[in-house]
């Protein structure tokens, strides 16, 4: 009986007071991964916490299936970023803000890597326009260096973000 309860509670009014929350929002995109030069379309999905006016934190997922230079073959590519981003001037005032962040990176079992997962380091920019209270969309820029690429991974996406 508890249990049903719970379960109640948590499918009624858990996503209430989530999307309650303004510091909360969530990003959605399409773009370009590069990796040494070959180019792939490529999705973004996040979600962000801002932590203050100037810091806003990210946990991002991306995948795109570029082309393996040496086979010619396809390859599936997951990229989980934890970004940070900090506004030097207020994000109202001056909407381009520098990315720092960690990724953790996977290369698909499809192509001859010593190893295929590994971490990253990603720096990079991005430029947000307001529409209104809720929607904003974007550009962003990241660069991600990684030991275990065959090369350098360049990522360009345009987004939306819905502010809850």
């Amino acid at each position: 009986m508890l249990n049903k309860h719970l379960i109640i509670f948590i499918l009624v009014f858990f996503p209430t007071l989530i999307f309650a929350q303004s510091k909360w929002s969530t990003d959605i995109g399409l773009g370009v991964t590069a990796i040494k030069g070959e180019t792939s379309t490529a999705g973004i999905l996040g979600i962000n916490y801002q932590a203050s006016n100037r810091i806003k934190i990210s946990l991002n997922t991306q995948y795109a299936k570029p082309k393996f230079d040496v086979t010619d073959q396809r390859f599936d590519f997951h990229q989980v970023s934890l970004e940070a981003e900090y506004a030097f001037v207020e994000e109202s005032k001056l909407p381009i803000v520098p990315i720092f962040g960690f990724s953790f990176l996977h290369f698909g079992d499809d192509i001859d890597l010593k190893h295929n997962n590994g971490l990253g380091v990603n720096t990079g920019f991005s430029l947000t326009s307001f529409s209104n209270d809720h929607f904003r969309y974007g550009f962003k820029v990241v660069n991600t260096y990684s030991k275990i690429s065959h090369g350098g991974i360049l990522s360009t996406f345009v987004f939306v973000r819905y502010n809850f």
